[in-house]
């Protein structure tokens, strides 16, 4: 479900479908890993999430030599995947690459933020995961098994599987995917419900302020971007919440429009097709000041000082303007796509879920940030897109940073 809010009274409930992955089908990997470098229980080195991130960012840039990378919350260890098939060349590049943000380590890094790191040999790259992927889900007689009950689809950098979204298990899935050894799951995955303040403010704007137009439809925004190729600063919010050529103000519906002001004008928006879910309100149009700041809670802000990319079993914060900053949430998916009704809807999507069961988003904070806290400020790393739910829920789907300043062509403004 999505997290938008159309037609609700101010604080109801009501979202966006995130993920219920209940049941997965499994078959016993083929290939062993073999630990090619860990921490010495003695020394235990702690790296920070930061440096994760800049691991990640290497992981990713590099689908040929690695296989993956995630963390494991209940022992705080991340686990860097190299491809059996590696070239010995690259292989040798790349984890130097990983040794220098290694030895920027420091042992004075508190928890929760330190992670201890071991490096694996053995299993699929990237590459051959994301081309087995692209083979089950895009490729007959795959494609027609699974047929309209597909809903999503993305690669588990932990197990080193492609997972196969669906809305129901059959004998013929079943036994399709057998054939791959274990490198394919399936994994019941529920449908995305959108979540569409603070509620009523006044200039500068933040990002996690309430978004409201004059049809009741409300949502949050995230940050403050600027986009070089007009020129124009501007705000980001989900791109389901309004399309082009909208209106969109500061404020909250409750029996009627409230507001001090106009957020902007919305001159992109992207919804569906494989693309991000993302909207460029542009804020110059209607000469309204915005500050690289997020609400985290109804009185208190952050400064916006950067942004990362995510990785699996990294602790984050979502901010919507109906639930506010929760940072119980920790990412178990990424780089996900969504499917409905057997088309390809939108891609980039990370998932979270709460650590302590409580609720990451609700219908109203679509589009707002999720970030994680670095001294006095935050480090952005996507958006709120919505959950697998109809009011409050545990887990949420958010759209990745970097694709959507991609798609946009905007850059974080700090």
């Amino acid at each position: 479900m999505r997290f938008d809010r159309p037609n609700s009274a101010k604080g109801a409930a009501g979202a966006r479908v995130l993920r219920p992955i209940v049941a997965l089908i499994v078959v016993a990997m083929t290939a062993a890993q073999v630990t090619i470098e860990a921490a010495a229980a003695s020394s235990n080195p702690a790296y920070s999430a930061a440096q994760i991130s800049q691991m990640q960012k290497v992981v990713s840039s590099n689908p040929d030599v690695f296989g993956g990378l995630a963390g494991d919350p209940s022992t705080h260890q991340v686990t860097v995947s190299v491809a059996a098939s590696a070239n010995p060349t690259r292989r040798a590049h790349e984890l130097d690459a990983i040794d220098t943000i290694k030895s920027q380590g420091s042992a004075s890094i508190a928890a929760p933020d330190s992670w201890t790191v071991r490096i694996v040999a053995g299993g699929p790259s990237q590459s051959t995961l994301n081309a087995l992927m692209k083979r089950v889900t895009q490729q007959e007689p795959w494609r027609g098994i699974f047929g309209a009950h597909l809903t999503g689809y993305g690669i588990d950098p932990m197990n080193l599987e492609v997972v196969v979204g669906v809305d129901e298990v059959t004998s013929a899935m079943t036994s399709a995917v057998a054939m791959f050894g274990g490198r394919v799951v399936m994994s019941i995955m529920a449908p995305i419900h959108p979540f569409d303040g603070r509620v009523l403010d006044y200039q500068p704007y933040y990002g996690g302020d309430r978004l409201v137009t004059s049809d009741s439809n409300q949502c949050t925004a995230g940050v403050e971007v600027f986009r070089g190729g007009i020129g124009h600063y501007g705000m980001i919010t989900a791109g389901h919440c309004w399309s082009n050529g909208t209106t969109v103000y500061q404020g909250y519906w409750s029996n009627g429009m409230h507001t001090n002001g106009k957020m902007g004008l919305v001159t992109e928006s992207f919804a569906g097709s494989g693309l991000s879910d993302a909207a460029f309100i542009d804020s110059t149009d209607t000469s309204t000041r915005l500050l690289p700041t997020v609400w985290t809670s109804s009185n208190q802000t952050a400064a916006v000082i950067n942004w990362n990319i995510n990785w699996v079993g990294e602790s984050i914060c979502t901010d919507g303007s109906f639930t506010y900053q929760n940072c119980t949430g920790v990412v178990d998916r990424v780089n996900f796509c969504r499917v409905v009704g057997g088309v390809l809807y939108e891609c980039n999507l990370e998932e979270a879920y709460s650590s302590n069961g409580s609720t990451l988003g609700q219908p109203g904070d679509s589009g707002g940030p999720v970030y994680y806290h670095s001294g006095s400020g935050v480090v952005v790393t996507g958006f709120v897109t919505g959950g697998p739910c109809q009011g409050a829920c545990t887990m949420a789907w958010y759209t990745d940073y970097s694709a959507i300043a991609n798609e946009l062509g905007v850059i974080l403004h700090t």
